[in-house]
C-alpha cells in the first residue's frame, strides 16, 4: 500500500547502526556506546575514533544523566505552574428539539436535533478580562453620532440641565 519500496539495507550516510529498534533503545537506557557495523560504514578511521571514545563512557552517562534531570525540571515546572488561556472560550447553549410533524406538510416528520446558540463571544484573555463589561446604556457613543434632545423651548438662555 505504500508507494515508497520498503526494502532497505541499513546503509546511512551518517555511520549509524543497523540494528533493531528495540535493541538500540535498550543500549540507550543502558548507557552502551554506539557501535558502527563495519559492513555499514567502511570507514575505518570512524571505526577507530569509536573504539577510543569508548574509554571515556562514565562522563558521557553522567553528562546524559544531567540533561535528562535539567529536561524533567523544566517539564516539571510547566506542569506545575497555573495555566492561563490565550482565549477565553464562548460560552454556548445547547437546544434539543424533539421529532415532530409540520401541521402544513403533514408528509414530513422532523427528527431530533441539537441547535447550538453562541450566549457569549469569545475573548482575548488580555488585560481587564475578569472585570465585568460595561453596559451599553451607560457607555459613551464614541463611534456613533451624538442626538442632541429636542428643544422644547423652555431653556431660552441656551443652558442645559
Amino acid at each position: 500500500m505504500s508507494p515508497y519500496s520498503e526494502k532497505f539495507s541499513c546503509k546511512n550516510d551518517d555511520h549509524g547502526q543497523c540494528i533493531h529498534p528495540e535493541k538500540a533503545y535498550a543500549d540507550a537506557v543502558a548507557g552502551v556506546a554506539s557501535k558502527s557495523d563495519p559492513a555499514v560504514t567502511r570507514d575505518r578511521k570512524l571505526l577507530r575514533d569509536g573504539k577510543a571514545a569508548r574509554g571515556s563512557t562514565g562522563t558521557t552517562s553522567g553528562a546524559f544523566a544531567g540533561y535528562r534531570d535539567s529536561v524533567y525540571r523544566e517539564l516539571q515546572g510547566l506542569i506545575e505552574q497555573p495555566v492561563t488561556p490565550m482565549l477565553k472560550p464562548p460560552r454556548s447553549v445547547r437546544t434539543l428539539i424533539l421529532p415532530y410533524a409540520d401541521r402544513q406538510r403533514p408528509d414530513r416528520l422532523y427528527m431530533p436535533r441539537y441547535v447550538y446558540s453562541l450566549v457569549e463571544r469569545p475573548q482575548w484573555v488580555v488585560g481587564d478580562y475578569l472585570v465585568a463589561p460595561v453596559s451599553p446604556a451607560s457607555r459613551a457613543n464614541v463611534l456613533e453620532q451624538v442626538r442632541d434632545r429636542p428643544d422644547d423651548g423652555q431653556n431660552d438662555a441656551g443652558a442645559r440641565p
